[in-house]
């Protein structure tokens, strides 16, 4: 087995560096879905071991089914450490002599960011050692433009926790992509003073949220040019490493590597309480994916924009994490500084120093392609439309 490293993270106020340190730490199996259910990890699941008269072993997994039936789901250990294998699962068809015992104590060690989702855990011996599963539910398949969560089918996931080596020793295809090469860089290529992140860590898998305001709403210029859609901009890395991988025209991944970023969103006019806006997809190079607050095709004619100015990022964890979860706010600062004039002052000029700061730390974070058109996201839109000058060369070349 291997040991995946956490990365070295400094916010006090002002982020000033943002670089990828090994430290020791468990390992963990890409979460894999093994079965749909009504309920939530941690409340309606049982789990306990089974050991075959073959010798074979796992954890068992008891659960009402989305048809309304009792079921059980067995997955077989050792797992293979590869997040493009299928997980070894069986439904209700343990053989006779099958012992059933007790899940161990909880893991020892648990991904922090895994215990803002519904989870259990349970300790099963191998010939290997203790190896810790994670079981995890998620509601993926919420209608976009104001899903509710209430009686959803929720997706059960596994991971595995167990120890093991340098995570630079892993081989090839458990990175978020098999052609990138594996080297030690910063997390953020470049540290712009004046602003702080919400950033959540998953071992080492990154999942960032940088609020920040687009252009004007949509309407009459002179009636609603004084207002501003809030609009998240993120990404997704893997020890430094973008996570992004092919899809299709509805923006779902088409293999392994792609991962949707399932953006929710609290009190809204979509309704009260928490509610799915949609997925996007991870985009090259740097896993970064955007999405602006304003009326979409479909979303009838509503925004999302959330009232307690709350929200909330979901992502299945690329190669050997979890899947995580974020809360964050969106954008508290001003847009422009005190004399900004919407209707003179034109884009990219009077900007408040946050509103500044955000852009260039948007920039810097997508790379020197910044200005590339970028299928199905606003991760470049509001960039293009800047004026020459607007971003210093320093934060445009490659990291």
């Amino acid at each position: 087995m291997h040991r995946l490293a956490l990365a070295g993270i400094l916010s006090l106020g002002i982020v000033t560096s943002v670089t990828l340190s090994l430290v020791t730490a468990p390992s963990v199996i890409a979460a894999q879905k093994v079965a749909a259910t009504l309920q939530d990890a941690d409340e309606g699941l049982t789990l306990r071991r089974f050991l075959e008269p073959s010798g074979a072993r796992g954890l068992e997994i008891a659960f009402v089914g989305a048809d309304q039936e009792r079921q059980a789901v067995r997955v077989f250990l050792p797992l293979s450490f590869d997040q493009l294998s299928t997980l070894p699962v069986r439904f209700n068809d343990a053989p006779t002599g099958t012992q059933f015992s007790e899940c161990l104590s909880d893991a020892p060690y648990v991904p922090r960011d895994a215990t803002g989702m519904p989870h259990q855990t349970c300790t099963v011996i191998t010939d290997e050692g203790p190896i810790a599963i994670l079981v995890q539910t998620f509601p993926k398949r919420v209608p976009d433009f104001g899903g509710s969560f209430d009686s959803v089918v929720k997706d059960v996931y596994v991971s595995t926790i167990s120890s093991g080596g340098s995570p630079f020793g892993l081989l090839p295809w458990v990175y978020p992509n098999p052609t990138t090469v594996i080297k030690t860089r910063d997390l953020l290529p470049y540290a712009v003073p004046g602003l702080t992140y919400p950033i959540t860590m998953s071992d080492a898998a990154l999942l960032q949220a940088y609020p920040r305001w687009s252009k004007f709403y949509s309407g009459t210029r002179a009636r609603s040019a004084n207002k501003h859609f809030p609009v998240l901009f993120g990404s997704l890395t893997f020890t430094g490493i973008g996570v992004y991988g092919p899809g299709n025209r509805y923006g779902s991944p088409t293999n392994s590597y792609g991962r949707n970023v399932y953006i929710d969103t609290f009190d809204s006019d979509y309704g009260p309480g928490w509610r799915r806006v949609m997925g996007i997809l991870t985009q090259p190079t740097n896993g970064t994916f955007c999405y602006e607050f304003a009326k979409k095709g479909g979303s009838n004619g509503k925004n999302g924009i959330s009232k307690k100015n709350t929200y909330r990022l979901t992502v299945i964890g690329p190669s050997l994490t979890p899947v995580i979860t974020m809360k964050f706010q969106g954008p508290t600062f001003p847009y422009g500084n005190a004399s900004y004039n919407p209707l003179t002052d034109k884009w990219g000029t009077n900007f408040s120093p946050e509103q500044t700061a955000a852009l260039i730390q948007q920039t810097a974070t997508m790379g020197p392609n910044w200005r590339r058109p970028v299928k199905g996201t606003d991760c470049a839109y509001t960039l293009r439309q800047l004026p020459d000058g607007f971003i210093p060369p320093a934060y445009t070349a490659a990291p």
